[in-house]
């Protein structure tokens, strides 16, 4: 009993293809992006820029809170 042929690569060129190099991690950042965004510029004052979370139980409490509290205000 003779073997079945084995099957080639697809084509000549994808034989003799070189293969790509693996990828290289990212290197270090030197510092932290600039994470101080431009519209804090329109925040009013006395708006902190951020809140205390432990203060509310869930983010559902957060959003009750704060739509309780600006209600009636205009948009």
């Amino acid at each position: 009993m003779s073997e079945a042929p084995q099957p080639g690569p697809a084509s000549p060129v994808a034989a003799s293809a070189p293969q790509a190099a693996p990828p290289q991690p990212a290197a270090p950042q030197a510092a932290p992006p600039d994470t101080d965004g431009i519209w804090y510029a329109s925040y009013p004052r006395g708006v902190p820029r951020e809140i205390s979370a432990s203060q509310y139980a869930s983010l559902t409490h957060f959003f009750d809170d704060c739509t309780a509290r600006r209600c009636n205000a205009s948009s």
